[in-house]
């Protein structure tokens, strides 16, 4: 089965009717009683008295359901419910779905005929410039997370996990353990959720136009969220997912200092922020970075101005602007980017910070079909140090690559807020410098 078929079958058909169709006891929009009450976690066995089951719709569209009792027992997506309520294994829950439902779906999904997929698949770890086929997700070492969509890899793992996974291959896992349903919530299923609790609205995009001069059309355009109290997404989570759960994907974790302290409390990575920015790849959400109140940037006793999940960063922000993509622009930050997109670039990518550029990017912008990167980075000793590094990478392995050339301690969002005559020249040559020839090289 094709990628997309899988996708389709997941995203297309409404897991509350199936959950009624299976007999589970629906409550009301989105909720129900929770067909899991002999496994010891609620106090009446035989009934879910207070109702705990929650449907979700992730930013990928997938429906998932979860019971705030039972936590990782009882998770997963519409095929997971079938697997669960029925006995069956990943295959035979995906045909009778397929079967039962295929009003919802497309006609080439119905007929299992392949629709390739849009995106390139990502390198492999070692850095390949082409691969064959994605590996099937090894299992997860850390407890509640289950290798199904997305493998979340420990510490001494590889340091680029292969994001996504490939469906047949996932399934191809499952039956091998007689079809035993995956526990655990997938890193990216409580990454969309925790930007279902951030979403953007009026208020994200007037504060970025106050404090940055960024228009809210821009805005719009761009994936980010506001947090309106971090708190209360925060406890939300808490009610919704395990704390292992949350270590193990990175919305809590211990500080450098605390590692190994068997002791240490672990804190929330959305601590006192304001702006949340999930990096996509494809529709799925891989990593996030979190921005505190940029009024408080002049304070830093107030704690850091950013906050990131603590995994490996697999993709650049805004990765999916690069695919089929010949030319791309590479900004230091978030909010340079979108500075950039009100200039009019449509194919740029950020990076969360200067040091932020991975090895692993070069075999994947070759996979996007990249050949001319545009570097946009800080006019301070940080920013000139890593331009100076990744256009040496860039250039040995094959890229055309320029820099912008900026005022000392600028950067490309205070350069034109402080120059708008500037910004009529949409094309970028006003601010970079031609460097293929080696102006710019290691």
């Amino acid at each position: 089965m094709s990628q997309d078929a899988f996708d389709a079958v997941k995203r297309l058909i409404p897991i509350e009717d199936v959950a009624r169709d299976l007999g589970i006891d629906i409550t009301g929009p989105g909720r129900a009683r929770c067909f899991n009450t002999n496994k010891g976690h609620h106090r009446d066995p035989s009934r879910d008295n207070h109702p705990s089951l929650h449907f979700l719709k992730g930013n990928k569209g997938y429906g998932h359901y979860h019971c705030r009792v039972c936590g990782k027992d009882t998770s997963g997506s519409v095929i997971d419910l079938v697997m669960a309520i029925q006995g069956k294994t990943a295959h035979e829950a995906i045909d009778w779905l397929k079967d039962r439902y295929k009003r919802y779906l497309p006609s080439q999904t119905a007929t299992h005929q392949a629709t390739p997929p849009s995106l390139p698949h990502p390198p492999s770890p070692s850095g390949a410039a082409e691969t064959s086929s994605l590996p099937a997700p090894r299992p997860a070492r850390q407890a509640g997370i289950a290798p199904v969509n997305l493998r979340v890899p420990t510490s001494d793992e590889d340091s680029r996990p292969t994001p996504g996974g490939d469906p047949s291959s996932a399934v191809a896992a499952t039956e091998g353990e007689a079809g035993k349903k995956q526990a655990g919530a997938s890193a990216a299923l409580i990454y969309a959720r925790v930007m279902e609790l951030c979403p953007p609205g009026p208020r994200l995009y007037g504060y970025l136009e106050k404090e940055r001069g960024i228009p809210g059309s821009v805005t719009k355009t761009l994936p980010m969220g506001w947090i309106e109290d971090d708190r209360q997404v925060m406890n939300t989570l808490r009610r919704e997912f395990s704390e292992e759960e949350l270590l193990a994907c990175g919305v809590l974790t211990v500080s450098n200092a605390q590692k190994g302290n068997k002791d240490a409390r672990p804190f929330s990575v959305l601590w006192n922020m304001k702006l949340a920015f999930p990096f996509y790849w494809g529709s799925e959400i891989t990593w996030i970075q979190f921005r505190r109140d940029i009024a408080m940037d002049t304070k830093p006793e107030k704690g850091p101005k950013f906050l990131n999940v603590g995994m490996p960063l697999q993709y650049p922000y805004n990765a999916n602007a690069a695919v089929h993509s010949e030319e791309i622009y590479i900004s230091e930050g978030i909010l340079d980017l979108a500075q950039l997109v009100v200039l009019g670039v449509k194919n740029g990518v950020a990076l969360p910070g200067a040091d932020m550029f991975k090895d692993h990017f070069i075999p994947w912008l070759h996979e996007c079909g990249v050949k001319r990167v545009h570097m946009c980075f800080d006019a301070d000793p940080t920013g000139t140090k890593h331009t100076l590094d990744i256009a040496g990478k860039l250039l040995r392995a094959g890229f055309l690559t320029t820099a912008a050339i900026l005022p000392m301690d600028e950067d490309v969002n205070s350069f034109w807020r402080g120059h708008p005559e500037n910004g009529g020249k949409s094309d970028g040559d006003a601010t970079r410098a031609q460097a293929a020839d080696g102006a710019i090289a290691a």
